[in-house]
């Protein structure tokens, strides 16, 4: 061998060597940006007034989140580029390229070009951490950010009362506070009903030792009740139900069916002879905070919020107010204090018109094609979360990407970057390594 072979082999060596010793780092990297983003984006370090929006420090915080995020996913650029081109990410791709359509018509552009600016760093950051880290670290980061989320929300709740609980006034002006923590009530449910649907995932496919989930999950529960949200209870128990179904054999699929239909014929004769005497609005008035049966009829005040939020979209059908610009809409509105349509296919079409809607549509309908012909747990569950919580709640894309939109776009890209959680067991500890 002469002696400029041995010396490209050795200056190969030591390109490859350097490259080995510079991928932990870039892992470490990405999983650190994975968790400021899931943490820092969702908390909320400072009284909120709704009515009133102000650019502040924790705001600059979140977009630097984002900025760095954006780095990242640039840093990792020829493998991103192949993702967000392709279906079903490309839906994600589309639904950006249209909102910037939008920036420059919307009611406050400055805060439409933002938002826009971190949902693009986001697109770009989900892939790229999905291919550098693999689909069980992604999972793990996660989980050991939400349960620091979540811990961190309990201490709030003791340690600052005035500041973690969330009060809402019932009928007769008494004031009632549910747990909130770092953020409002909605959205610390939001994000425990979430982690509990992903600790189950682990769970099962033996990321993590069922000793350390059980506990976590008690603690789940309990955070996700003294919420009282019940969006985020529904959503993330059709997502349990999802996975508990996923574990059932076929045969006992069967049967679950015809104990199913067996129980409504029961009760339809039942109620047929009389033998049971059923009042619908005190059913209602049972589930409702107020406990009364319009809240209930009304999905506490959501279905005049939709009519409303119809009306404004068929204003300026195509545009719509400009990305993520919902809250200049509908605070001062109709209804006052709500900052978005509390449903998810209308806030996105009241942002982003009706091409924006029907592209979340589309991503939705991508997404459940996935779930029946190449089913897998992790993006199904969190599918399944956003759909039905998505009915009644905003759950993605708000205006700077929270813990939910990020989850949402880990899920999009999940099956298309080859993410798989069919490894060895691991223990929480290997996130953060």
């Amino acid at each position: 061998m002469s002696t400029a072979g041995r010396g490209m082999t050795m200056a190969e060596a030591t390109s490859r060597g350097g490259a080995a010793a510079a991928a932990p780092a870039i892992d470490r990297l990405g999983a650190l940006l994975l968790a400021a983003a899931l943490f820092l984006n969702e908390a909320v370090f400072r009284i909120i007034d709704v009515e009133q929006f102000r650019f502040d420090w924790q705001i600059a915080m979140r977009l630097s989140v984002c900025l760095a995020c954006g780095l990242y996913g640039l840093l990792h650029w020829p493998q991103v580029r192949s993702e967000i081109g392709r279906f079903p990410g490309a839906w994600v791709t589309l639904l950006a390229a249209w909102a910037l359509v939008t920036v420059p018509a919307a009611i406050n552009v400055p805060y439409a070009a933002a938002s826009w600016a971190a949902l693009v760093c986001m697109i770009l950051f989900a892939p790229a951490v999905l291919r550098q880290l693999g689909g069980r670290r992604v999972l793990l980061t996660v989980l050991v950010t939400l349960t620091f989320f979540v811990a961190c929300c309990w201490v709030v709740y003791f340690a600052v009362p005035q500041f973690g609980r969330t009060g809402f006034t019932m009928p007769d002006l008494e004031v009632v506070y549910r747990f909130g923590g770092l953020a409002s009530a909605n959205a610390t449910g939001r994000v425990c009903a979430l982690w509990i649907a992903l600790l189950l995932v682990a769970g099962m496919q033996r990321c993590v030792r069922w000793r350390v989930l059980l506990p976590l999950l008690g603690v789940g529960l309990v955070t996700l009740v003294l919420t009282n949200t019940r969006t985020a209870m529904i959503a993330g128990g059709a997502a349990v139900a999802l996975l508990v179904l996923r574990r059932v054999p076929r045969g006992g699929m069967k049967t679950l069916g015809l104990a199913a239909i067996g129980g409504v014929a029961l009760a339809g004769l039942a109620l047929s002879l009389g033998l049971v005497q059923f009042d619908p609005d005190s059913l209602l008035a049972s589930f409702s905070r107020a406990g009364n049966a319009e809240e209930a009829y009304t999905l506490t005040g959501r279905t005049p919020l939709w009519e409303y939020t119809a009306e404004q979209i068929a204003e300026s059908p195509l545009v719509g107010c400009g990305y993520a610009c919902t809250r200049f809409v509908l605070i001062h509105g109709e209804h006052t204090a709500v900052p978005h349509a509390h449903n998810q296919v209308l806030n996105v079409a009241l942002s982003c018109g009706l091409v924006g809607g029907l592209l979340m549509v589309m991503m939705f309908l991508a997404q459940l094609r996935h779930l029946l012909f190449r089913g897998e747990l992790l993006p199904d569950a969190v599918t399944v979360f956003v759909l039905i919580g998505g009915i009644a709640d905003c759950m993605a894309f708000t205006p700077i990407p929270d813990a939910c939109t990020l989850i949402w776009l880990l899920a999009v890209f999940w099956r298309q970057t080859g993410s798989t959680l069919d490894t060895a067991e691991a223990t929480l500890t290997e996130a953060v390594r």
